[in-house]
């Protein structure tokens, strides 16, 4: 791989707001938009501050390191390609609070089974699966998510139609597209919730 680019990513706001990171030198890592990012961002950012944050095709990280730089308490970055580890790794090195950043160099699916095995859940989950690679059945994530938990899909453009979650117990409320991200906004209802946002 080339030497990734630096400074064509930057963190958005927050504790590292303005830091530059790696970019890919190619198309091949497509890093999350920043006007997604925000978004993200902006939508939950009463939930981010303290929160178990997943991020599980994490690519150069500019996802998770949002959230971390916004306050999230800890962030899970999973991600197999060597090429993309290079570059999280030294994204997560850039950051202020690197220290609570867990780099999982594994695949989506084995990962999952790790994290079910240990009853590990999150607060938030961010999930871009790679156009070319086969992910985890997406209605599996479910049991990722602790009550109350929301996740956020990045659908590839070429994503079948229909509700990936058709079975489970997560409610849609939100979708956006900016540029070529389209973005679901996904929530698991607490039990003493009515709405899917307060």
């Amino acid at each position: 791989m080339k030497k990734g680019k630096f400074g064509l990513l930057r963190i958005i706001a927050g504790e590292d707001r303005g830091r530059r990171l790696i970019s890919p030198p190619d198309d091949r890592i497509r890093p999350t938009p920043g006007m997604a990012r925000e978004a993200i961002g902006s939508m939950l950012q009463e939930i981010i501050p303290g929160c178990q944050f997943l991020d599980l095709y994490a690519g150069t990280g500019s996802v998770g390191l949002e959230a971390l730089s916004r306050g999230a308490g800890k962030v899970t970055l999973v991600e197999n390609d060597r090429d993309a580890l290079a570059l999280l790794r030294q994204n997560v090195r850039l950051m202020t609070r690197a220290s609570d950043c867990i780099i999982a160099a594994s695949t989506a699916a084995e990962q999952c089974r790790e994290f079910a095995r240990q009853k590990k859940q999150f607060d938030l989950v961010f999930v871009d699966p790679p156009y070319d690679v086969p992910g985890v059945p997406l209605r599996h994530l479910e049991g990722l998510l602790a009550p109350g938990g929301f996740l956020i899909h990045q659908r590839p453009e070429k994503f079948p139609p229909g509700d990936p979650f058709r079975g489970t117990s997560l409610v849609q409320f939100d979708q956006r597209r900016y540029g070529k991200a389209d973005l679901t906004f996904w929530k698991f209802p607490d039990k003493t919730e009515e709405t899917p946002l307060s």
